[in-house]
Protein backbone atom coordinates (compact mmCIF):
# COMPACT_ATOMS: atom_id res chain seq x y z
CA UNK A 1 0.00 0.00 0.00
CA UNK A 2 1.01 3.81 -0.26
CA UNK A 3 2.84 5.24 2.69
CA UNK A 4 2.47 8.42 4.49
CA UNK A 5 6.07 8.60 6.18
CA UNK A 6 9.48 9.25 3.81
CA UNK A 7 11.50 6.46 5.70
CA UNK A 8 15.05 6.30 5.80
CA UNK A 9 17.20 3.09 4.17
CA UNK A 10 20.33 1.94 6.12
CA UNK A 11 22.71 -0.55 5.32
CA UNK A 12 24.87 -1.84 8.12
CA UNK A 13 27.57 -4.10 7.98
CA UNK A 14 27.90 -5.71 12.02
CA UNK A 15 30.66 -7.84 13.16
CA UNK A 16 29.96 -11.17 15.13
CA UNK A 17 28.96 -9.48 17.99
CA UNK A 18 26.23 -7.15 16.18
CA UNK A 19 28.02 -4.25 16.63
CA UNK A 20 28.00 -1.86 13.65
CA UNK A 21 31.76 -1.20 11.70
CA UNK A 22 30.35 0.45 9.09
CA UNK A 23 27.01 2.41 7.70
CA UNK A 24 24.94 4.17 5.20
CA UNK A 25 21.55 5.93 5.74
CA UNK A 26 20.07 7.64 2.81
CA UNK A 27 16.18 8.39 1.52
CA UNK A 28 15.82 6.13 -1.31
CA UNK A 29 17.21 6.79 -4.66
CA UNK A 30 19.86 9.43 -2.75
CA UNK A 31 16.23 11.21 -2.47
CA UNK A 32 15.02 10.56 -5.86
CA UNK A 33 12.18 8.22 -4.73
CA UNK A 34 10.90 9.46 -1.49
CA UNK A 35 8.71 6.31 0.03
CA UNK A 36 5.44 8.25 -0.18
CA UNK A 37 5.83 8.21 -4.02
CA UNK A 38 6.04 4.81 -4.57
CA UNK A 39 3.23 3.33 -6.35
CA UNK A 40 1.74 -0.48 -4.85
CA UNK A 41 3.66 -3.58 -6.75
CA UNK A 42 6.37 -0.68 -7.94
CA UNK A 43 10.00 -2.34 -8.11
CA UNK A 44 12.63 -0.16 -7.33
CA UNK A 45 16.47 -0.54 -6.88
CA UNK A 46 18.54 1.24 -4.50
CA UNK A 47 22.49 1.10 -5.02
CA UNK A 48 24.67 1.69 -1.31
CA UNK A 49 27.98 1.90 -1.25
CA UNK A 50 29.84 1.41 2.61
CA UNK A 51 32.92 2.73 3.32
CA UNK A 52 35.00 0.23 5.54
CA UNK A 53 37.24 1.59 8.36
CA UNK A 54 41.05 1.21 7.32
CA UNK A 55 41.76 -0.78 10.62
CA UNK A 56 38.76 -3.07 10.09
CA UNK A 57 39.63 -6.28 11.23
CA UNK A 58 39.81 -9.48 8.82
CA UNK A 59 37.01 -11.63 9.30
CA UNK A 60 32.88 -12.29 8.73
CA UNK A 61 30.54 -9.70 8.53
CA UNK A 62 26.51 -9.31 8.31
CA UNK A 63 25.74 -7.27 5.90
CA UNK A 64 21.61 -5.72 6.85
CA UNK A 65 19.56 -3.21 5.46
CA UNK A 66 15.89 -2.14 6.49
CA UNK A 67 14.17 1.15 6.75
CA UNK A 68 13.29 3.48 9.50
CA UNK A 69 11.22 6.55 10.30
CA UNK A 70 13.57 9.82 10.43
CA UNK A 71 11.59 11.62 12.67
CA UNK A 72 11.16 8.88 15.61
CA UNK A 73 13.85 6.61 14.66
CA UNK A 74 11.39 3.44 14.65
CA UNK A 75 12.30 0.79 12.29
CA UNK A 76 9.58 -0.95 9.63
CA UNK A 77 9.07 -4.19 10.64
CA UNK A 78 9.62 -7.09 7.89
CA UNK A 79 7.16 -9.63 7.08
CA UNK A 80 9.50 -12.16 8.05
CA UNK A 81 9.65 -11.27 11.57
CA UNK A 82 11.78 -8.51 13.02
CA UNK A 83 12.84 -5.17 12.13
CA UNK A 84 15.93 -5.76 9.29
CA UNK A 85 16.64 -7.68 6.61
CA UNK A 86 20.11 -10.02 6.70
CA UNK A 87 21.64 -9.83 3.03
CA UNK A 88 24.49 -11.78 3.14
CA UNK A 89 28.06 -12.81 4.83
CA UNK A 90 31.01 -10.59 3.62
CA UNK A 91 34.35 -11.45 4.16
CA UNK A 92 37.07 -9.40 4.51
CA UNK A 93 40.37 -10.03 4.15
Amino acid sequence: GEMEIDYTVFVQLLNREWQVVAQEDTQPQAGAAPTTTWLAGEILTDAHELSLPVDLPPGDYRLITGMYNPITGRRMPVSTGGDYVELETVTVR
